[in-house]
């Protein structure tokens, strides 16, 4: 008579209790890259199509338990938290939560300690919150990978609304990165407009050209 969720800290429980929950929620606390990787094996281990919501995190484990906190060099950052975020949604999270806000308490160091940081976050909820209707729409989805150079990858989400095309591309690794992105749903030539962000890029026969920072995020419209 209740919704089922069911976390699991290791990835083999998911399958071995995937006909017990309504909804899992996936940890992935740390990098982008382990975001990257962990949501899909988690989802190869669920009933098709079954409901998976991302938990990242908002605390510092180096500083947890640390006689000093310094919010200054507080971990995750504003640019971690914002790739991980966007990560998650180009992977198909259902929701996103994030652990560990712990107002209050000092034995984690968490984001409530850490004004800067916290703002970051703060940014991170409103462009996405802005990006709901989106998101939410009816619509048809493609999620791939595009590869900058070996070893390099751009996790690309491509959503085909009524009247117009969401794109999310974001670049898992620390390092910049240029690339070509073919385009599954979007073709022809386009002005693609950056969204949380000024500018526009330019799509020629379906392909677009970009250049990302570390970790880093675009959004596009494409009408």
């Amino acid at each position: 008579f209740h919704p089922v969720v069911v976390t699991c800290a290791g990835d083999a429980p998911v399958g071995q209790y995937k006909d017990s929950f309504d909804v899992h929620w996936t940890q992935v606390y740390g990098a982008t890259s382990f975001v990257a990787s962990r949501i899909p094996r988690h989802r190869a281990l669920m009933k098709p199509d079954w409901p998976l919501a991302a938990i990242l995190h908002c605390y510092d484990r180096a500083q947890s338990g640390a006689e000093e906190f310094d919010p200054e060099k507080f971990q995750p950052d504003g640019r971690t938290m914002r790739s991980n975020a966007f990560m998650a949604i180009a992977k198909g999270s259902s929701c996103l939560s994030w652990w560990w806000w712990g107002q209050g308490g000092t034995t984690t160091a968490t984001i409530a300690r850490a004004p800067r940081a916290w703002a970051d976050l703060k940014l991170v909820f409103a462009d996405i919150q802005s990006l709901e209707p989106a998101l939410i729409a009816d619509g048809t989805v493609e999620m791939w990978v595009e590869s900058p150079g070996e070893g390099k990858e751009v996790h690309v989400w491509e959503k085909r609304l009524a009247d117009r095309a969401l794109i999310i591309a974001v670049n898992r690794d620390p390092e910049p990165c240029e690339l070509t992105i073919t385009l599954k749903q979007t073709a022809g030539t386009k002005t693609a407009r950056r969204l949380l962000e000024e500018g526009a890029a330019q799509i020629v026969d379906g392909k677009l050209q970009e250049s990302f920072g570390p970790l880093g995020v675009h959004v596009y419209e494409v009408r």
